[in-house]
């Protein structure tokens, strides 16, 4: 999963994109790709490219969790008391309200940060993965512990292992 994360090649390029996007009008824009299919297929490409970058699913999360890779933080964005009803295994809890520059110093620096909350009607891990990416490497697992439970994945708790009701 990591390989494919944030050369600086590639942030430029994205960066070039976005600029793009800022200096033409959107109809503008859509009609110069569309009259240029090598340029909707760079900007399409680099969209989805810059999507893989930034989001990753749970079957992502567990695979790596599950083959030891130790590149990343799982952060449960969401409030203690759900946190400690079940997690991510592995997963420290930092809710988003608290996150600060004083509650990440203990990050590891060259670790990616990867934050969930409950799923797409949360978007606490949205907000962290932003406020995050001001200091840290951060991305959003999609679809949080809905997911993650949804995928029959292992869940954990204060106690140990434990079943998600379905």
């Amino acid at each position: 999963m990591f390989t494919r994360l944030r050369s600086r090649a590639f942030l430029q390029e994205i960066g070039d994109v976005i600029d793009c996007y800022y200096e033409l009008e959107a109809q503008d824009l859509i009609t110069s790709l569309r009259n240029s299919s090598d340029g909707f297929k760079k900007t399409a490409n680099i969209h989805f490219q810059s999507r893989l970058a930034f989001e990753m699913d749970p079957s992502d999360v567990c695979t790596d969790l599950q083959n030891g890779v130790t590149g990343f933080v799982v952060v449960d964005t969401r409030a203690r008391e759900t946190y400690m009803k079940g997690h991510v295994p592995r997963a420290v809890n930092l809710p988003y309200r608290e996150i600060s520059p004083g509650s990440t110093a203990s990050f590891a620096k060259d670790k990616l940060i990867v934050t969930y909350c409950d799923g797409v009607f949360c978007n606490a891990s949205t907000k962290a993965a932003a406020r995050l990416a001001r200091s840290a490497s951060g991305s959003e697992m999609l679809h949080g512990m809905a997911g993650w439970g949804e995928e029959g994945y292992p869940v954990e708790n204060v106690l140990g292992p434990v079943e998600l009701e379905r």
